[in-house]
């Protein structure tokens, strides 16, 4: 199946108005936004009648073998052999770092928060005043700090984790296991709730039992897939839903796993800027797939018209939509520092502009740059609920 690239360019070439003649300048004018938006709205219907047709031919038997699966055998599907999760892994670095190449800067600009006011943002409408929560963690080896903001929002649906555990395994004691996680609710915030309250535990049986001789690649892959999947089946306080991004450092190892649109990155002691995980975008090929072969479509860019991310935990009602995180995995690296944020730093910014100006202001305390970057979202004129955990290592 082949997806619609989109609207890549302008639909009149840049002509300076003094130099066109009356009637082209007035067409340039008015046409345009109306030509752009028939373009929109036929690559939405594109992307519904694709995912119909291969419904389609799937109900009629035009099917692979791995199409005869159900959604929920896809959910629970466990992957064997070291080559095939190393090629997995490594698959899924390409298209998170092509994903990146991809993005455009927003209207994202760092700007220093007044620390005097005590992180406080002030709404542009009425004198409604709200705080930007920030807590901070020094270690010893790595420092932590986590912003919360619930902007323009009416209510705060982002939550975060921050864990840390020994893991046994077949008598060996594995230490100083780390878990990080950003949450960001959508329809309440009961499901990102339930993401801090039980992600840990989940993740530590998990483990255990894809590991129980030895700690491998192998069995970490299918533990976090399976975690993720659990937890939402788990799930059943509301309709709701959320993201979640999700970092673990486990035997020298770092590890993210990602549902949706929230994003960790890590940028190297030189600068260098790595994003560690790809948005689950309905529009992408590969996650418009899922979305067919699971019962759903894709239309107006949105999973059966309604939600904007491919990947999540919860949101039972909706069809299509899958648990099952994107895995990638690199050594934990010396000096870096990683940040895990949801769509609302992202909505205005690259993660090439996150990740410049972490490494630009790296001599700040981890709370004070963290809550630079969440007030910059925010004045930069970002709608959602902010949140972002910054993580520096020693």
């Amino acid at each position: 199946m082949t997806a619609l690239a989109p609207t890549q360019a302008h639909p009149f070439p840049a002509i300076p108005a003094t130099q066109m003649p009356a009637q082209r300048a007035c067409l340039v004018r008015y046409c345009t936004p109306l030509i752009n938006a028939i373009q929109a709205v036929w690559q939405s219907i594109s992307h519904f009648i694709v995912s119909c047709f291969f419904a389609m031919l799937r109900c009629c038997g035009f099917k692979r073998a791995a199409l005869l699966l159900t959604p929920t055998q896809r959910e629970h599907c466990v992957r064997y052999g070291a080559q095939e999760i190393a090629q997995r892994l490594q698959r899924e670095r390409v298209y998170a770092s092509e994903q990146t190449s991809r993005q455009l800067p927003g209207p994202f600009v760092y700007q220093h928060a007044e620390l005097g006011a005590q992180h406080i943002c002030r709404r542009p409408v009425g004198d409604v005043v709200d705080q930007i929560h920030i807590r901070e963690l020094p270690l010893a080896d790595l420092q932590v700090a986590i912003a919360h903001f619930q902007g323009h929002r009416p209510t705060m649906e982002d939550d975060c984790l921050l864990g840390f555990f020994n893991l046994p395994i077949n008598g060996r004691i594995i230490r100083d296991g780390k878990l990080f996680g950003v949450f960001d609710g959508h329809g309440g915030d009961a499901a990102a709730r339930f993401m801090r309250a039980h992600l840990m535990d989940e993740l530590m049986f998990q483990l255990q039992a894809f590991n129980p001789v030895v700690l491998s690649d192998e069995g970490i892959w299918n533990a976090l897939k399976m975690t993720f999947v659990r937890l939402s089946e788990r799930f059943d306080e509301d309709p709701s839903g959320t993201t979640a991004t999700v970092a673990l450092m486990l035997d020298g190892k770092l590890w993210v796993a990602n549902v949706g649109d929230a994003r960790t990155l890590v940028v190297d002691a030189a600068g260098h800027v790595e994003q560690l995980s790809a948005d689950a975008k309905p529009t992408d090929q590969r996650f418009e797939r899922g979305v067919a072969n699971r019962g759903g479509y894709v239309l107006f860019g949105r999973v059966n018209a309604v939600l904007g991310v491919a990947r999540a935990i919860g949101d039972h009602e909706i069809a299509g939509v899958s648990a099952r995180p994107k895995i990638v995995v690199t050594p934990i690296p010396s000096g870096a520092q990683i940040f895990l944020g949801c769509d609302g730093n992202f909505d205005v910014a690259s993660t090439a502009q996150i990740g410049e100006a972490l490494h630009a202001h790296r001599a700040l305390p981890t709370g004070q740059l963290i809550n630079n970057v969440v007030f910059s979202a925010f004045n930069a004129g970002s709608t959602d609920n902010i949140s972002g955990m910054l993580i520096r290592m020693s």
